[in-house]
């Protein structure tokens, strides 16, 4: 995964992530309004009509619990990707959609005394929950515009057909809000999506090594205690692939300094292209690689190796060596990559240009 890749897959996990923890909060106060409402207008709106109206809203609030429950069990992945996040960013915006267009529809409801009185309550309860709209989804520039007019417009046009005169202002009055806000929401939403850019990439940067890209060993640290705990509870073991590139003193030495990072970044190119978005490439050592492939058995990783040894054979003046291990729940991530770097050893020891598997794994 690209850098850029990488930091857009961030910063949507963390406008999503803040979507649903606000949409707790909101769900919170939008019960709260609507016992308030029912309370004010029970009487004023027929019986059946109000509880088929409660109901649909409960119904709601317990539809974007439940959504709000599966998608943290979702996320909890270390390795989703940023198409499995943008469908839950989706998912939340239409279950957005329908509780704002529970809210619109409050305005159309027949009300049997003081039309005027009880509707401008209604306006009031519409820029309520508007405010809090802008305030809980400004990570979210599409959710705070749809709200807005899902709520505002439908009560401004009954204010509007009622035709007298303090309807007619406070309607011209929503409207006039609503075009400054367009505006203003667009304004806070990108600076607050700056912010969160600004801060992801320079998380990122300390976590990268400086000439090749490549995550460092913190990187990897954080990695690991992500995905060890992921993969004991799906039973779905990782393994490991150690690479160095052969002769590089020697190559460091005829051609200099600066070729040698050259070469070192070409290397990690072609790691970083031949490997998955799932996978992570760490700069281990100087010229030293270390491949990290969840839920992949030594097969697979055997023969993603195979194929990196390959391409850098074919492209470069160098060959690389490497060592695969699968991890084993018996043991700690430093004894896989141990284990990866006897085999390493093994095929320095072989002739070099050679990808070997470690001692206690078996090759089909």
């Amino acid at each position: 995964m690209t850098l850029e890749n990488e930091i857009n897959t961030e910063i949507a996990r963390t406008r999503t992530n803040a979507l649903y923890k606000s949409g707790i909060t909101g769900l919170i106060g939008i019960t709260m309004i609507m016992f308030y409402f029912v309370i004010f207008s029970w009487g004023d709106i027929g019986g059946n009509i109000l509880i088929i109206w409660i109901s649909a809203f409960l119904f709601m609030v317990f539809l974007r619990l439940a959504l709000t429950y599966k998608y943290r069990k979702a996320i909890s992945s270390a390795n989703i990707k940023i198409e499995q996040i943008e469908k839950w960013e989706k998912y939340f915006y239409y279950s957005l959609l329908l509780t704002g267009a529970l809210w619109g529809s409050i305005a159309f409801l027949p009300f049997n005394d003081n039309y005027l009185s009880n509707l401008l309550f209604v306006t009031i309860v519409m820029i309520t929950l508007s405010g809090s709209s802008i305030a809980l989804y400004s990570h979210s520039y599409r959710s705070m515009i749809t709200y807005l007019f899902i709520t505002l417009v439908p009560v401004s046009i009954m204010l509007l057909l009622v035709g007298e005169k303090k309807s007619v202002i406070v309607a011209i009055a929503i409207f006039t809000f609503l075009a400054m806000m367009v505006k203003i929401t667009r304004g806070l939403n990108i600076t607050l999506l700056d912010n969160i850019r600004l801060g992801i990439v320079n998380r990122n940067m300390s976590l990268r090594d400086p000439l090749t890209g490549l995550g460092n060993r913190r990187r990897l640290e954080i990695f690991v205690e992500k995905l060890i705990p992921i993969s004991a509870r799906k039973n779905n073991q990782f393994s490991v692939v150690l690479m160095d590139i052969d002769h590089f003193k020697k190559y460091n030495d005829e051609n200099g300094h600066h070729a040698g990072d050259v070469l070192l970044c070409a290397v990690s190119e072609i790691i970083t292209d031949e490997i998955r978005s799932s996978d992570l490439a760490i700069r281990f050592g100087g010229e030293e690689f270390l491949v990290l492939m969840p839920e992949t058995e030594i097969e697979q990783a055997f023969a993603i190796a195979q194929r990196i040894s390959a391409e850098i054979m074919e492209t470069t003046d160098v060959t690389i060596s490497g060592g695969v291990a699968r991890h084993k729940p018996s043991e700690n991530f430093e004894d896989t990559v141990r284990r990866a770097d006897s085999a390493l050893y093994l095929a320095k020891r072989n002739g070099r240009d050679l990808i070997e598997i470690a001692s206690d794994s078996i090759l089909d």
